[in-house]
C-alpha cells in the first residue's frame, strides 16, 4: 500500500516468546546463533532475541556465504555455530 505498518509488541510478549525458545532449544550463553534472515525481515528479530536474551553470540552471515553450501558449512564449522 505504500504506507508504513507497525505492530506493537510488549516486553512481556517478547519475554514469553524467549522463554518458550529457551525451554525448547535449551539456550545458553555458550550458544552461537547464525543469523540467516535479512535484518529488514521479521524473522531476524527471532535470531537477534534468542542470542541477546540468552547471552549468546549472534554470527552475521552475508548473502554470498548463505547461498553457497560450501562457504556456509565452513562458516558454521569455523565458528562452532550451535543454533
Amino acid at each position: 500500500t505504500g504506507h508504513p505498518k507497525g505492530v506493537m509488541v510488549s516486553h512481556h510478549n517478547v519475554l514469553n516468546t524467549y522463554l518458550s525458545w529457551s525451554n525448547i532449544y535449551h539456550l545458553s550463553q555458550n550458544d552461537i546463533h547464525l543469523q540467516m534472515a535479512p535484518c529488514a525481515f521479521d524473522v531476524f528479530f527471532g535470531d537477534l532475541m534468542r542470542a541477546l536474551c540468552s547471552g549468546g553470540k549472534l554470527l552475521l552471515c552475508d548473502k554470498k556465504t548463505l547461498l553457497s553450501p560450501t562457504r556456509l558449512t565452513k562458516l558454521i564449522m569455523l565458528h562452532h555455530v550451535s543454533c
